[in-house]
């Protein structure tokens, strides 16, 4: 395994810059990751009022969420380097093209789906239950607390890694780097994206904003960590910059020869005192 890829324990307090730093690279791509969140919106809004009502009874919009929610996560890998500005196009659908990098979404999204949909169909007399495991957080806990934090962002910008190799090394991330703090941070944001999802149209749109906001978030600890890179839009965007100090002006003299060019003023230092 490449010494490059890894993990560092990286400064606190952590947690208010990582998020600072995913709002940046929100900003310097707005149009790639305003997609990405019209996109998921689409998706729930298809899922609540197109998809017949025996087939989400069945479970079936929860698996085709779990499924697509890693694939989600590793676009928005992807994404987050190209708004980075350290990516070229090429480059970008070389990582995209790799099988490697699509398998590691597919056996997680695999996973996900099938527990939620044993889950969904064991938990069926509670509706309470039933929702809570197509839900937001669900989803997203069961992704970023067994995997870390880490995990879709190295299977997109190193393909070469194997699924468990990219397990261990984002797992050891998160380890040195307060995992549970990252895990309850997850779990806040997920909750609220499940709050603004039961609000309608316009509650979806937070809601999806909320879930790409996690994607890029993963990036942005994953540059830290293993890339050792904090340098962002951070600090052209939100940090403050000192003014610059200007050099000391040069002092005038308050009597001497008038300079050329300037015309003799009717009072003042370079006034002739000597006639009456």
């Amino acid at each position: 395994m490449s010494e490059t890829l890894e993990p560092r324990k990286v400064e606190k307090p952590f947690l208010g810059r990582w998020a600072l730093t995913t709002l940046a690279l929100l900003v310097r791509s707005p149009a790639s990751f305003g997609a990405a969140v019209a996109l998921v919106a689409i998706a729930n809004l298809l899922g609540t009022e197109v998809v017949p009502a025996p087939l989400s009874e069945a479970g079936w919009t929860l698996v085709i969420g779990s499924l697509l929610l890693p694939f989600f996560w590793v676009v928005l890998s992807l994404l987050s380097r190209r708004s980075d500005r350290d990516f070229g196009g090429s480059e970008l659908l070389q990582h995209a093209a790799s099988r490697s990098v699509w398998g590691g979404g597919l056996l997680p999204g695999c996973l996900l789906a099938s527990m939620g949909w044993l889950l969904h169909w064991t938990l069926s007399g509670s509706a309470f239950l039933a929702d809570f495991i197509g839900s937001y957080t669900w989803n997203c806990l069961l992704l970023v607390a067994p995997l870390g934090v880490c995990y879709f962002p190295l299977m997109a910008l190193a393909p070469g890694l194997t699924v468990r190799d990219a397990c261990q090394l984002s797992k050891k991330a998160s380890r040195l780097n307060g995992e549970w703090l990252i895990v309850l941070f997850v779990a806040a944001l997920s909750l609220t994206a499940d709050g603004f999802a039961r609000a309608g149209p316009a509650g979806d749109i937070v809601s999806a904003a909320i879930l790409v906001f996690i994607g890029v978030f993963n990036y942005v600890v994953y540059r830290d960590i293993f890339e050792r890179r904090t340098d962002c839009a951070t600090e052209s965007v939100f940090a403050f910059q000192p003014r610059k100090s200007l050099p000391p002006a040069t002092p005038r003299p308050s009597n001497g020869p008038r300079p050329a060019g300037r015309p003799r003023p009717p009072g003042g230092p370079w006034m002739d005192r000597s006639r009456p």
